[in-house]
């Protein structure tokens, strides 16, 4: 009897990406658990006072926001639990019975009950400020931090996350009784020693902006200082004004960043520091549908099993009784499964620096899979950062990359990387636009580079090529391609139609694509040009850019010499007008013109929505967001 399996091949020769990944205990709590999120929201009267020129209030943008995460979580990742505090209240509603807190809901998983009651509080159908109330006295905002930490010690399993997102407008609590201030500082640094991150999103009042040194950037110290996992920069900064700048903030810290792994970096013999890698890309998929059973009393999830059977006995085997082969001359040469994990053991995890090449000599097609990102873990090699911080900017200084060998976990393959050095980016605010660190590209091997044959093909002339180039600078992105800007299309019907069936919503029929050519912007940009260059290609005759930039001239003489001496007649004042707001052909060019009003409803959603800035509201609101915008 044989009881072979039928190839080995694709247990053992597969890209290291797909090899089946042994988690270490700390790698099991952080991807297999829940991630908690406590939204805490100040209630106090300037928390419900719109500022200027906006129609909603600090409160209702921040609930605006929490309605966005319940949605997104109910997807994207229903494992994980969010809870929502406010305090400033005139009622109370907390197990510890504190004053001025009211828990508006339990941490737990969203489901569609929770989403309906926060869109009531949005949309006004749930009277809730008569309702539970804000207060003007004094309470301890250390009863606050108190509460958050009692809400999660109610938690039932591991969780790998525990975060306070806490949104107020109020820099400067308990600023005449330091008995109380320093009991809020107490209560933090509790919740930072028992892994509970507070991130802090800051909203200016009407005319005072947040001044995060007043208090919490004590507070967010201490949470750089317990937590080594998720430092993404300075978390304070300049205050939000509008629901887009909260939301956007909001998006940024929504997913907890969770390193891939946590290596050592062997620099040079005897030193040795440690690194965490990041995937910073990776692609987006719909998630894992779960089989169910429907035919009992209730509705039970299945679960897959496999049995392997001998092909000439028909008997099921065990694990022991099977072994992998794999063709060679002839003959099948048989390994154990013992002998499989040796064949693929090439060496503990680990990065260690081979040399240094100019950072000219990495070219872009040697990029086979997406980068990671490393960054310094002091966990386990103390002095990592300023190690780490050194090699990065005398390389930065020099212009150079570092060639390595990397393994990435015990069962997967060697390669060689580079790594790109990545100086640190501060935004006027002193803000983190782009962390410090090195990008991991993995190299290819030898024989995944292929030789493509190219056939010789036709060279434009010159006058061609410059024809050519008119076309491609009207059609150039002002501001360069901005990723967020284009939902994957088919993910969002996938996800809008989940959430039309869990809030028993109508499904919507027709869902934005913005990964669709705008024909018309483009017919008004490049119709004419692109005709005659369309033609002239065809044709093999070239267009000399002198004969376009002459006609241009002909065309303006002309009109100029139509134009009635003295004054001219309506009829003409319009054409000329109308002529005017042709050449008029997007959003930026009529705010120039001063004309921003004769702007359409459409024009001016389709360009606030390729910013990613919100399209609700009359016209009147999204004037106000383009002029906020084109401002700055």
């Amino acid at each position: 009897m044989s009881a072979t399996a039928p190839s080995w091949t694709p247990s053992f020769a597969v890209d290291d990406e797909e090899e089946e990944t042994i988690l270490t205990d700390e790698q099991e709590t952080q991807y297999t658990s829940k991630d908690s999120i406590l939204f805490v929201i100040d209630f106090s009267k300037s928390m419900l006072e719109p500022l200027d020129n906006e129609k909603d209030t600090p409160f209702q943008s921040a609930m605006k926001c929490v309605a966005h995460v319940l949605k997104n979580k109910i997807i994207s990742s229903d494992n994980d639990e969010i809870g929502i505090v406010l305090y400033g209240t005139r009622e109370k509603r907390n197990g510890m019975n504190f004053e001025h807190i009211y828990v508006l809901q339990e941490l737990q998983v969203p489901d569609a009950q929770q989403i309906k009651d926060v869109d009531n509080i949005v949309n006004g159908h749930w009277n809730f400020e008569e309702e539970v109330g804000s207060t003007e006295k004094e309470y301890p905002l250390g009863d606050v931090f108190w509460t958050c930490s009692n809400l999660f010690g109610h938690l039932a399993q591991k969780v790998g996350s525990k975060r306070v997102f806490l949104i107020t407008n109020e820099d400067n609590p308990h600023a005449t009784n330091p008995s109380l201030r320093n009991a809020a500082k107490t209560r933090a640094k509790d919740l930072a020693e028992l892994g509970i991150r507070i991130e802090l999103f800051n909203l200016d009042k009407k005319d005072e902006p947040f001044n995060v040194d007043t208090f919490y950037r004590q507070i967010l110290d201490l949470e750089d200082e317990y937590d080594d996992e998720d430092q993404a920069g300075p978390i304070g900064g300049a205050g939000s004004r509008k629901f887009d700048e909260l939301m956007v903030r909001i998006r940024r810290r929504e997913v907890k960043k969770r390193s891939q792994y946590r290596l050592p970096f062997h620099v040079a013999p005897g030193l040795t520091i440690g690194v965490r890698g990041y995937s910073i890309v990776l692609r987006q998929e719909k998630g894992k549908y779960t089989h169910v059973y429907m035919k009992g009393e209730r509705v039970r999830e299945t679960y897959a099993m496999t049995s392997w059977m001998c092909a000439d006995t028909t008997q099921f085997l065990m694990p022991t009784d099977i072994k992998y082969y794999f063709p060679y001359g002839g003959e099948k040469v048989v390994f154990t499964k013992e002998e499989m994990a040796e064949m693929r053991n090439f060496g503990d995890p680990g990065i260690t620096l081979l040399g240094f090449k100019a950072r000219r000599l990495l070219k872009n097609y040697e990029n086979i899979t997406h980068a990671y990102f490393i960054y310094p873990d002091e966990k386990e090699y103390l002095g990592s950062t300023r190690v780490f911080s050194a090699l990065l900017q005398r390389m930065a200084s020099k212009d150079k990359i570092a060639i390595c060998h990397m393994i990435r976990r015990s069962n997967t393959l060697p390669r060689f990387v580079a790594l790109l050095p990545q100086e640190e980016v501060l935004d006027a605010n002193g803000g983190q636009e782009r962390p410090p660190g090195f990008h991991v590209i993995t190299l290819p091997y030898a024989d995944d580079i292929r030789s493509i044959p190219i056939e010789n093909t036709p060279e434009a002339d010159v006058d061609l090529v410059d024809a050519a180039k008119i076309v491609i600078e009207k059609l150039i992105i002002k501001g360069g391609y901005r990723p967020e800007a284009y939902e994957n299309p088919s993910l969002q019907r996938h996800f809008a139609s989940l959430q039309a069936i869990a809030l028993a919503q109508d499904i919507e029929e027709d869902l934005p694509d913005k990964t669709l050519p705008k024909y018309e912007t483009i017919h008004k940009r490049i119709g004419p040009v692109v005709s005659k260059f369309e033609n002239a290609l065809n044709s093999g005759v070239s267009v000399p850019m002198e004969e376009e930039e002459e006609i241009a001239n002909r065309t303006a003489k002309t009109k100029r010499k139509r134009e009635p001496e003295g004054g001219q007649s309506s009829s003409a004042s319009k054409r000329r007008k109308a002529k005017d707001e042709d050449d008029l052909h997007d959003v930026p060019d009529y705010f120039k013109a001063g004309k921003i009003q004769k702007c359409t409803v459409a024009q001016l959603k389709t360009w606030l929505s390729d910013l990613g800035i919100d399209t609700s509201g009359n016209k009147a609101d999204l004037i106000e967001r383009v002029t906020y915008h084109l401002s700055k």
